[in-house]
């Protein structure tokens, strides 16, 4: 029975602490509409920028990955070194 007169008294102080929290704050909510509207602003141009940043991502893809990449650039290191072991490369022939 203790129990439950103090979970009453708990009960009603809430009630009554957030209608007062509800009244005092009553003021700061009529200036949460501009605020609110910023946010939403703010939401809506992040979601403009995230939509044009994948596409110019998709755009960057198709150019440099998805494009068909030349073929290896020669070397000339690599086959003067290694000419002698490599078959099917010839040697220039020296002129004496």
């Amino acid at each position: 029975m203790k129990r439950l007169l103090w979970m009453g008294i708990g009960g009603a102080v809430a009630v009554t602490g957030a209608r007062r929290a509800r009244r005092a704050l009553q003021p700061v909510t009529a200036v949460a509409g501009p605020v609110t509207g910023w946010l939403e602003a703010l939401r809506t141009a992040r979601g403009e920028f995230a939509a044009a940043m994948s596409e110019h991502e998709a755009r960057l893809k198709a150019a440099f990955i998805e494009a068909p990449a030349p073929g290896p650039s020669p070397d000339p290191r690599r086959n003067q070194a290694r000419s002698w072991a490599r078959p099917d490369v010839e040697d220039e022939p020296y002129d004496f």
